[in-house]
């Protein structure tokens, strides 16, 4: 799938660890993804993260297919630029390796956007129905991880 060198496994992990607000703003609609009640593992976080991304790129890729006069500005650089500095607050990584990760994931899973799709990994599956993501997390959370408030991830697209 995604290289593992492309994946911010340790700045997501840190972020989930402070319990710091995992809140990605674009620009249309919303897409809401429930984490486990528990510190997952770090390669539980790291699928977390790759799904995440792959979200907002379909997202994008359907927004500039289907209303591409909603994005004039947004050229093959702009865009990428854009979306790098806007998720920045959130997984601050440099504009360059943000857009090389995101255009990896646009080729893999370009075609991730469609309605009744699900989608499975080893820790749970994610749905696409009637425009809206949903990402059920089923993994199985060993017990001795501290228990930790049960955290939502919401991305406004």
């Amino acid at each position: 799938m995604v290289p593992d060198e492309f994946l911010p496994s340790t700045k997501l992990v840190d972020m989930w660890r402070a319990g710091l607000s995992e809140s990605i703003r674009l620009s249309r609609g919303r897409i809401a993804a429930s984490a486990v009640a528990y510190i997952p593992s770090q390669v539980l976080l790291e699928e977390i993260a790759s799904t995440i991304y792959s979200i907002i790129i379909a997202e994008f890729r359907f927004m500039r297919t289907s209303t591409p006069n909603v994005l004039p500005l947004f050229d093959d650089d702009g865009l990428w630029s854009a979306m790098a500095k806007r998720i920045d607050h959130c997984l601050p990584m440099c504009d360059h390796e943000a857009a090389k990760f995101l255009k990896i994931l646009e080729r893999e899973l370009q075609s991730f956007f469609v309605a009744g799709k699900t989608w499975e990994a080893s820790w749970g599956k994610v749905c696409v129905d009637d425009g809206t993501v949903n990402v059920h997390l089923t993994a199985n959370v060993p017990e001795h991880y501290e228990p930790s408030r049960k955290r939502t991830l919401d991305i406004d697209l």
